[in-house]
């Protein structure tokens, strides 16, 4: 079985979405499939072609010239669902004239960004393949970009989703809030809830003592809009004062300003601000924590694929995870009675004894019931 996964965020890109089409595009292959990766960048596992991104990694600055803002929004206004369509064209381009054998019976193509189920939409046609159309995030019920905020924008996607996703095989959802989205959009397409799963252990970043360490690998706005450093720093900073070996570990992409921020906390003393971490460091880092900090907000309805990772550290190493900031999300989490405070005060360091951990949903269950799923849906099988 040949499977082409359309990318916007893959690595090296030091983005969270990477994590999702990486490890599942990685079980593929260990399963029998012939894996095939369209992103921003050549990926040496895999039998993939680039097309290059001008802006693959976050911007780091909120600023920037008046001019550069105002380009900026109106690229976005003007370029539908989002202004990386022109990034999804090209690489429907790049697909059908790449010259090699490569003809897919899979394409999967996951967003955000949503503009890269048109590119799936448009291999469909061309190629007469099966399209799974995955989803980490909503589209429109609980949207990153603000743009989508307004209401013809919202009226005028939800027809365009419509329009696009109805075309779809399959659509996966991460959770079932966004499965409800998707539904409404296309209500005749197979749709599987299809969570996010863990990525394989690795050893451990030896983490020096007499400190307990809390490790949050993640980020701030560059993840969700509403979420800031502050949420995270506060609660730390108070119970320091309780219990002096705390000492936080952060990791991930962020704004200028928001290192500034954390630079300024008066608990900069028990803080390592970390800079970009490739996949597998950041999950070393985890490894090695006594306790793992899990974010959200009011506006955050269920956690994202860090969960899914803290879940599969926390049964192998014991390390608890603490939920920061309020929000329905806690719920979903099984953390909506924990005093993060109280929490904090109380921690100690872990017991570095390894658990054995059978439980865990990773990538390899995940790609079984990928496969499970295509035999169900459309009777493609590994099986001669």
């Amino acid at each position: 079985m040949k499977v082409l996964f359309l990318c916007r965020h893959f690595p090296p890109a030091p983005t969270g979405g990477a994590r999702r089409p990486y490890f599942l595009a990685k079980a593929l292959q260990d399963a029998g499939c012939e894996i095939k990766i369209i992103a921003p960048d050549a990926h040496p596992d895999f039998l993939s072609q680039s097309v290059p991104h001008a802006h693959r990694d976050p911007v780091l600055t909120s600023g920037g010239k008046p001019k550069q803002y105002c380009r900026s929004f109106l690229r976005s206004l003007l370029l539908w669902p989002d202004p990386d369509i022109s990034w999804a064209k090209a690489c429907v381009r790049l697909a059908l004239s790449s010259g090699d054998d490569f003809l897919p019976d899979v394409i999967i193509t996951t967003s955000p960004p949503e503009s890269l189920h048109y590119a799936g939409y448009k291999l469909k046609q061309a190629y007469g393949a099966v399209w799974v159309a995955d989803f980490r995030d909503h589209w429109l019920d609980s949207p990153h970009r603000i743009e989508r905020n307004t209401f013809f924008r919202k009226m005028g996607e939800r027809i365009y989703a419509k329009h696009i996703l109805r075309k779809a095989d399959i659509i996966l959802s991460v959770n079932n809030d966004i499965l409800e989205e998707c539904t409404r959009f296309a209500p005749k397409v197979a749709q599987y809830e299809f969570p996010h799963f863990s990525p394989p252990p690795v050893s451990e970043k030896i983490l020096p003592d007499p400190f307990i360490h809390i490790v949050y690998t993640g980020g701030f706005s560059l993840s969700e809009r509403h979420r800031a450093p502050s949420i995270l720093l506060a609660p730390f900073e108070q119970a320091l004062r309780t219990n002096p070996q705390l000492f936080l570990h952060i990791a991930g992409r962020f704004l200028d300003e928001e290192i500034k921020e954390i630079k300024k906390s008066p608990a900069i003393k028990n803080i390592c601000i970390y800079d970009y971490l490739t996949l597998e460091d950041a999950h070393a880092l985890q490894y090695g924590a006594d306790a793992l900090a899990l974010m959200g907000t009011l506006q955050t309805y269920a956690p994202g694929g860090k969960m899914s990772e803290y879940q599969a550290v926390s049964a192998r190493t014991g390390a608890p995870i603490i939920a920061f900031g309020e929000g329905p999300w806690r719920t979903v989490a099984k953390l909506d009675t924990q005093n993060t405070h109280e929490t904090l005060v109380r921690l100690k360091k872990r017991n570095m004894v390894k658990r054995q951990a059978s439980s865990i949903y990773d990538a390899q269950a995940a790609a079984e019931a990928f496969l499970k799923i295509l035999e169900q849906e459309q009777g493609l099988s590994l099986k001669p």
